[in-house]
């Protein structure tokens, strides 16, 4: 993995902008201010008062100028944009993941930054913003719950106590006997009672779905309705 790292865009600024633009524009620039894709009418500014990868639109009611990083998770941030995509690399080249202080001992970043940096690029690989109502054609969702913590006074016992429900209802397809889990939605449910749980897996599921395990004391009126 530390091989890999050898990249040239991971050690040289103009390399790693270059990669990212050939990916962002790769079928040519566009001015991310007002859409303008006119490649005679944008402007790529040199000299010693700009800095390297900047580009003008030439556009008369825009007039703006830009980068390849504008509108992306990398804008307007000070770390380097060789760390950037070393870091990206890392969280999706890594089979089991990979954690924030793993990353900052390799970049030789902070801690801070490096944390910063992966929420950035974990919210950017989230799929379209919030995950989608769990059940989308039918499909299966495994519902599952555990406890964590402990209720305030009230004593420790010996192999576990009292504590609040996480419910993770769970995007499932099945194949004959093994169950392939995709999505995870955790919820944190302080009151176990079953307006609750309703009211909570009909939030991550969509409105043509079954649960054939519900027990028969549910009121399925309330799940067809929800």
């Amino acid at each position: 993995m530390t091989d890999l790292l050898k990249n040239p865009i991971f050690n040289d600024e103009t390399e790693a902008r270059e990669w990212l633009e050939g990916r962002v524009w790769a079928n040519g620039r566009v001015c991310p201010h007002c859409g303008n894709a006119d490649q005679d009418k944008i402007t790529k500014l040199e000299g010693k008062a700009h800095r390297p990868g900047v580009y003008q639109c030439n556009e008369p009611a825009c007039r703006q100028q830009f980068t390849v990083t504008v509108n992306t998770v990398f804008e307007r941030s000070k770390i380097p944009l060789t760390k950037w995509l070393a870091a990206l690399f890392l969280m999706t080249a890594s089979k089991k993941g990979v954690s924030a202080h793993q990353v900052h001992r390799m970049l030789g970043i902070s801690y801070k930054s490096t944390w910063f940096l992966m929420h950035r690029l974990r919210e950017a690989m989230r799929v379209g913003g919030l995950l989608p109502p769990m059940g989308e054609d039918g499909g299966a969702v495994e519902i599952d719950e555990t406890y964590i913590g402990r209720v305030k006074g009230v004593k420790m016992k010996r192999g576990g106590s009292r504590h609040d429900t996480v419910d993770h209802s769970r995007d499932a397809r099945c194949n004959g006997e093994t169950v392939i889990t995709t999505n995870i939605v955790p919820r944190n449910i302080c009151t176990v009672i079953w307006r609750n749980l309703i009211s909570t897996i009909t939030t991550a599921l969509r409105l043509a779905w079954t649960m054939a395990s519900a027990p028969k004391s549910w009121p399925r009126a309330s799940l067809a309705s929800a």
